[in-house]
């Protein structure tokens, strides 16, 4: 499931216009935080472990009829040199938006143009992740540090999102809290990534950080202030108070971050190993989700251990997001030389080579 779930948001990312995309992106999570919320009334409905499985399976049967309708990716396509194939997927695209598909003309031209760009030897190849580390020491390190960033975030993420049976609400009732907590988290991710004064890369940090925080402050207030969960007196006392809200500022603040360095990811990256960038990095957030609840264990020899380390391990990955390049206004990239011109900081937001203008106007006609 999670490779489909990637190859999914690779999708949709290269397939949305520019316009949307950063929003697209970030709330494919928000359908993720709804069927975790839904997780509550299988599991309530369905308390036997082997009767939820095949009902959570069941779910997914109808994806697999469908994904038989939908169209590759024309930007992969386009990148693959499959002319035919771009032009009838952006047709599909205008048609959808209800806009006359003839409007779509893709020229040899632009193909042209797109072999010109890509290192000799480069186009039409196929590429694996050793080719993140192949391609120049700084995608390399960029490749370390959105490893270590999607690590840092599971295991925040999974252990608060584990963590919510020890909160002094009904387990049921906490584990839907906290899920419905990530629908604003997205709508707020979705506007600031925007934003010239914040971006990916500060919003990314700042996420992390004020996660980091609250849940070392969360984990404060819970040795101050220990009471037992069905207490009936519990929020009677500002400490439990206090820490719970911090548990879910945390929590909302590490579920943007995670959408965010989705997003991120898929635009630090080419076309030729973006969803080979995310795929391993999702590999490395599963190591994180499974560490997590090895974490929590701790809370038995140390009660405070769990919180301190998934609080320094979200401020240490936010310290290290400040390393990232900025990528708001970039177009997404194309090639090796489109990335490494952009770690170097010498990409133009604005190209306005043919390329890039003919290929962005003819996303946008389809999109408009």
């Amino acid at each position: 499931m999670e490779i489909s779930y990637v190859a999914a948001f690779v999708f949709c990312m290269e397939i949305v216009g520019p316009k949307a995309r950063s929003g697209c992106g970030i709330f494919v999570q928000g359908f993720f935080a709804i069927g975790y919320a839904l997780l509550s009334l299988f599991a309530y409905v369905l308390p036997y472990w082997r009767d939820m499985q095949v009902a959570l399976a069941a779910v997914s049967v109808p994806m697999m009829l469908i994904m038989a309708f939908v169209h590759e990716s024309p930007r992969y396509s386009l990148i693959k040199g499959d002319l035919d194939a771009t032009e009838q997927a952006l047709r599909k695209i205008a048609k959808g938006n209800g806009k006359n598909p003839n409007i779509v003309q893709i020229g040899q031209g632009l193909i042209d143009d797109v072999t010109k760009s890509t290192s000799a030897g480069s186009y039409g190849k196929k590429f694996s992740c050793l080719d993140l580390f192949r391609n120049g020491r700084p995608m390399a390190l960029i490749t370390l540090n959105c490893m270590f960033n999607w690590l840092v975030n599971s295991i925040t993420y999974y252990g608060l999102s584990l963590n919510s049976a020890a909160l002094p609400t009904n387990l049921y009732l906490s584990n839907a809290i906290f899920a419905m907590t990530e629908l604003p988290a997205y709508l707020f991710a979705t506007i600031a990534v925007d934003r010239k004064i914040l971006g990916r890369k500060y919003s990314l940090a700042g996420c992390l950080l004020i996660g980091g925080a609250c849940t070392l402050l969360s984990t404060v207030f819970g040795e101050i202030a220990f009471c037992e969960r069905d207490d009936p007196d519990r929020f009677q006392n500002g400490w439990v108070v206090a820490g719970f809200v911090c548990s879910l500022i945390g929590k909302m603040a590490i579920s943007a971050s995670f959408a965010i360095i989705y997003n991120l990811t898929a635009e630090l990256f080419p076309t030729q190993v973006r969803a080979n960038a995310i795929g391993i990095c999702s590999m490395t957030s599963r190591i994180g989700g499974i560490i997590s609840p090895v974490f929590i264990s701790l809370y038995d020899v140390v009660s405070w251990l769990p919180g301190v380390l998934f609080g320094g391990f979200a401020i240490a990955a936010g310290i290290l997001s400040f390393w990232f390049p900025e990528t708001l206004g970039v177009p997404m990239l194309m090639n090796f030389e489109d990335a490494n011109r952009l770690y170097a900081g010498n990409y133009e937001k604005k190209k306005e080579n043919k390329y890039e203008t003919e290929g962005e106007n003819t996303e946008r006609s389809a999109e408009e």
